[in-house]
């Protein structure tokens, strides 16, 4: 995934706070997590069976 270079948004003294990145990017990253997210709850899932056939 190429993801644009986002705007740094600073307070008033200049300490960075945020950074805006474009909505489709931003979609990109949202379904990379959902899917990471997954993999460890099916991993987790995955290790309550085997140690509940201990």
């Amino acid at each position: 995934m190429a993801v644009s270079k986002g705007d740094v948004v600073t307070d008033e003294s200049m300490r960075p706070v945020a950074v805006l990145i474009n909505y489709q990017d931003w979609q990109a990253i949202e379904k990379i997590l959902e899917t990471y997210q997954q993999q460890i709850r099916d991993k987790v899932r995955g290790e309550e069976k085997f140690d509940a056939s201990d």
